[in-house]
């Protein structure tokens, strides 16, 4: 089963994905040392930031884009920072981005699967 998200609902989801993400990862921390990663907690905010821009402007997105694109490529690389219990979480939320940026870009409709979160492109 197969539906299409907006790009607002695609930020929508890459919000949640982050906080959950960013929950585990303070839920994880030792006693008395949880503490948000910073970059996770910079990266909630621009996309918050993104999706007001995006609600709100019919300006070109090409910076949106290329944000949310480097976000999905930071989390990507910096995979060994985190716990490994986010790795579901992070597979997704990098989907979800480069969905959006996608979506802004105007590279054509996508599709996410109903249950597996994986992207496919609409047909």
């Amino acid at each position: 089963m197969k539906f299409q998200l907006t790009t607002s609902e695609s930020l929508d989801q890459a919000r949640t994905l982050l906080r959950e993400m960013i929950d585990r990862v303070l839920a994880d921390a030792p006693a008395g040392q949880a503490q948000a990663p910073t970059s996770l907690l910079h990266i909630l905010v621009h996309i918050a930031n993104i999706q007001k821009f995006v609600d709100q402007s019919s300006e070109d997105p090409a910076n949106a884009v290329k944000r949310l694109r480097d976000f999905a490529n930071k989390i990507e690389k910096r995979s060994g920072e985190y716990m490994a219990d986010t790795q579901d979480i992070r597979i997704q939320l990098i989907a979800v981005l480069r969905m959006a940026a996608n979506q802004l870009g105007g590279h054509g409709a996508v599709a996410i699967r109903a249950f597996g979160g994986e992207p496919a492109r609409a047909s």
